[in-house]
C-alpha cells in the first residue's frame, strides 16, 4: 500500500542533557523498505535544521509530493555523543488510491520476479502490484489469446534496472509524482 505524505510529527525527549539529539535532521519517505533494500530510493520530506525543545513537537510538511510505505528520520552525525533519539513519531497523509506508474517501452525490469499472472490489459497488471506490498514494479506483455504469463511482478534489487527487450515487453515502475489531499492519521 502506497501513501502521499504530507506532515511528520516528531516529539523530542523531556528529560534533561539529551534533547540536542533531535537536532539537524532529514526526514526521507521510501517505496521500499531501505533497511531491506540499500538501494531503495529516497525521497526528500524536509530536513530541519535546528534543535527541538525538550519535550516539544516537531510539526514538518513535506516540501514536495512524495509517495511512499516507509518513513526514515536521519541525522548524519560522526559524534557518537549526539546520537538520534525521539520519544515519537507520527505520519500524516492520504492512501494513493491511484499510484501512477511509469511506462519504459519495450523494456523489461531484470528484478527478481515475485509472481507471473495472465491478465488481459496492462491496468490489471498494474493492479496486481500495487496490491502487492512488495512488488517494485511490473513487466506486462499484450496477451496473445493463449493462457501463457504475460504480467511479471517484480521485487526490490540492489540495480533495479530497465533493460530495452525487442520482445514487446513494457517495463512498469511506480512514479512518485501526484497530487495530495488533506492529512489524515495513517494508521
Amino acid at each position: 500500500m502506497f501513501f502521499f505524505i504530507d506532515t511528520v510529527r516528531i516529539l523530542n525527549r523531556g528529560d534533561d542533557g539529551v534533547i540536542d539529539r533531535l537536532a539537524n535532521f532529514t526526514v526521507y519517505v521510501y517505496e521500499e523498505d531501505p533497511t531491506a533494500f540499500s538501494a531503495a530510493n529516497r525521497k526528500l520530506c524536509k530536513h530541519y535544521p535546528g534543535t527541538v525543545g525538550s519535550g516539544q513537537w516537531v510539526e514538518l510538511s513535506c516540501e514536495s509530493h512524495v509517495i511512499g510505505r516507509y518513513v526514515r528520520v536521519s541525522k548524519y552525525n560522526t559524534d557518537v555523543s549526539s546520537l538520534l533519539q525521539i520519544c515519537e513519531l507520527e505520519v500524516y497523509g492520504k492512501r494513493a488510491t491511484a499510484v501512477q506508474f511509469r511506462r519504459s517501452p519495450n523494456s523489461r525490469i531484470s528484478n527478481p520476479m515475485l509472481s507471473e499472472h495472465s491478465v488481459a490489459t496492462s491496468i490489471r497488471c498494474l493492479r496486481l502490484c500495487y496490491a502487492e506490498s512488495l512488488c517494485y514494479g511490473a513487466n506486462f506483455k499484450q496477451s496473445t489469446g493463449n493462457t501463457t504469463p504475460n504480467c511479471q511482478l517484480v521485487s526490490n534489487n540492489l540495480t533495479n534496472t530497465i533493460e530495452e527487450d525487442g520482445t514487446g515487453w513494457d517495463a512498469y515502475v511506480v512514479d512518485s509524482a501526484g497530487s495530495r489531499n488533506g492529512p489524515k492519521c495513517l494508521g
